[in-house]
This record gives structure tokens, C-alpha cells and sequence, in this order.
């Protein structure tokens, strides 16, 4: 496991001081709380950060327990209501779509667009923006739903073997030349005033 960097550390250990403050009404801690919480605690994960916050304040491995399950009930309630929100406010001609088709029309148009987008770069070193007179027609009627789920999963299965072949026999370097990079952007920086 990953550890985390000093500035994760830091944000975990306020949140942990934010949680403590909120769920005071769950346990009585001496006034200096938060400043427990500034002991240097490396940890690996929320999870062991919880344990060893648990290990300083001496808690019943029960009462993390509940507090993680807390944690998890309160995101699954944030979850829902986001898709309630979602369900309220969106595209009802994208979600009718949906309905028919079986999947999202336009997102999977766009995924498609991007394999064989990606599959062109790694055959010319380059992508056309516009996809008229090369694949425009197939994107159009994959957002128009006129491809089964079946079909699309079998168009992208095939074009992911397309671009593994195309990746092997590349020209493209293995890395970018990012000396290049750094230059295209001040040169890009440069013409939009910002430096």
C-alpha cells in the first residue's frame, strides 16, 4: 500500500480534527482535542488512520467501527440524493434515448470516437478533429442508437485489438519530450498574455 505525502497527511489529519469536533456529542474528549490530532500519525490509509486515532483517544475498536459505518451510511445518503438531483435535472431527450437504446448513446459515441482516435495517433502521429468521411456516420447512428449494446461492445472489443497492434508497431516514442512540451505551452502561454 501507498504511503501517503506530508500534504495528504495533513489534509487527513484535519479532517480527522473536523470529525472529532462533529461527533463530540459521541464521546467525551479532554478541550485540547484538536491539538492531539497534530501529533505527527503517518498512516497508510483512512482506514488505519481512523485505527490510530482510536489507539491515541484509547477507543473501543466497536465505536470506530460505527463511525466508519457512519461514514459509509452518510456517503451512500450523499450518493443518492446526487442521483435524485441527477434524475430531476436531466436531459430528458438523452434519457429517453437511453431507454430506448439500452445504454448512453452519446457517452458511448464519444468513447467509440476516442478508440478510434487513439488508433489513428498511433498509426500517423496524428487525429483528425472532424470525423465526416472517416467515421462520422458510424458516431452519428451509435448516438442515434441505431447499434445494439452487443454491437458496440463487439465494435470496441475489436478496435481495442486494433490499437494494441497499432501500438506495437508504432513510431511514436515511448515517452513524450516533455523539454518539447514545456515549450508548446509558454509558447501557447505567451500568445494568450499570460506570461
Amino acid at each position: 500500500m501507498p504511503e501517503f505525502r506530508k500534504d495528504q497527511q495533513n489534509a487527513f489529519l484535519a479532517y480527522l480534527a473536523r470529525m472529532v469536533e462533529h461527533n463530540k456529542k459521541h464521546f467525551s474528549l479532554l478541550d485540547n482535542t484538536p491539538d492531539l490530532l497534530l501529533r505527527d500519525v503517518v498512516c497508510s490509509s483512512p482506514a488505519e488512520g481512523l485505527t490510530a486515532l482510536g489507539d491515541i483517544f484509547g477507543l473501543d475498536t466497536n465505536f470506530i467501527d460505527l463511525i466508519r459505518r457512519e461514514k459509509a451510511y452518510d456517503q451512500s445518503m450523499k450518493n443518492w440524493k446526487s442521483y435524485l438531483q441527477w434524475q430531476k435535472s436531466r436531459n430528458e431527450k438523452r434519457y429517453l434515448m437511453e431507454e430506448k437504446a439500452g445504454y448512453d448513446t452519446k457517452n458511448i459515441q464519444h468513447c467509440v470516437r476516442l478508440l478510434y482516435q487513439a488508433k489513428e495517433i498511433l498509426e500517423v502521429g496524428a487525429f483528425t478533429v472532424n470525423r465526416d468521411g472517416i467515421d462520422g456516420d458510424l458516431l452519428r447512428d451509435i448516438k442515434n442508437g441505431r447499434y445494439t449494446y452487443d454491437d458496440i461492445m463487439e465494435l470496441t472489443n475489436d478496435l481495442r485489438k486494433k490499437i494494441t497492434e497499432a501500438a506495437q508497431k508504432s513510431s511514436l516514442p515511448e515517452n513524450p519530450d516533455e523539454d518539447s512540451l514545456k515549450g508548446v505551452y509558454e509558447d501557447v502561454l505567451r500568445k494568450l498574455s499570460f506570461i
